[in-house]
C-alpha cells in the first residue's frame, strides 16, 4: 500500500468510512479488485497499524465531546495527559 494510499485511507476513517467501503474505492479507482495490489485483508492491517498499539480512540471521544460542547453550553470536559502523551483523566 502506497503512502498516498495510507494517507487517504486516515482521512477517510477520520470521515467514518468502513474500511471495506475504501477498499472498494480503491479498486474502483484503479479499474478493479484484480488491479489494487493489495487485499481486503491488507487495508484492514493497515488500519490496524495506523492505530498503534492503542485499542482506544482518544482523539475520536475528545472531538465528540468538543462537539457536545459547542451545541451545549452546560457540557463541561476536561482531560489530562500523561508525559508520554497517553489519556491519564477524562472528567
Amino acid at each position: 500500500m502506497i503512502d498516498h494510499d495510507k494517507y487517504q485511507m486516515k482521512t477517510m476513517r477520520t470521515s467514518g468510512i468502513p474500511i471495506s467501503r475504501i477498499y472498494d474505492y480503491f479498486a474502483t479507482q484503479v479499474g478493479g479488485h484484480e488491479k489494487i495490489g493489495y487485499s481486503r485483508r491488507d487495508t484492514y492491517n493497515g488500519q490496524i497499524k495506523m492505530r498503534g498499539s492503542k485499542s482506544s480512540n482518544v482523539e475520536g471521544a475528545i472531538d465528540l465531546l468538543k462537539m457536545v460542547c459547542s451545541m451545549d453550553d452546560l457540557m463541561f470536559w476536561r482531560h489530562t495527559v500523561n508525559l508520554d502523551g497517553t489519556l491519564q483523566h477524562l472528567f
